[in-house]
């Protein structure tokens, strides 16, 4: 699998570091325009800039390259209420609620069922 770059952009400080389009292809071994279409269909995290341009959350991916499926499970939850990046500061905000945590933190600590069931909490909280 070849190494991404991450992509640079003013969101990084929100939810980052990202990957771009193309870095993400290379890596997957697939095209941009499968990128593009696996985040629009839910199957990889991603938000678009203002210029369209697609950003994905290196937090994401395994070291083998796969998206954790607990993170999609998280993001198809919090997506159905609200916007990508939104939903990304979401994932990626330290909280009393995973004891100082962010919810990718906790995923990856195994505290699954919790973030899940927080998660359900705030996008019904969002929906009104």
């Amino acid at each position: 699998m070849a190494e991404m770059s991450p992509a640079i952009h003013d969101f990084e400080y929100l939810a980052g570091p990202f990957f771009d389009s193309d870095g993400v292809a290379q890596w997957l071994s697939i095209g941009v325009d499968d990128v593009e279409a696996l985040a629009v269909s839910g199957d990889l995290i991603g938000c678009q800039l203002e210029n369209a341009q697609w950003v994905f959350p290196e937090w994401q991916f395994t070291d083998h390259g796969a998206v954790h499926p607990a993170l999609l499970t998280v993001w198809g939850v919090l997506r159905g209420a609200a916007d990508p990046w939104t939903c990304a500061a979401w994932m990626c905000t330290e909280t009393y609620l995973f004891e100082g945590l962010s919810a990718v933190q906790a995923v990856a600590a195994g505290d699954i069922e919790r973030v899940l069931a927080c998660a359900r909490d705030d996008a019904a909280g969002w929906a009104g």
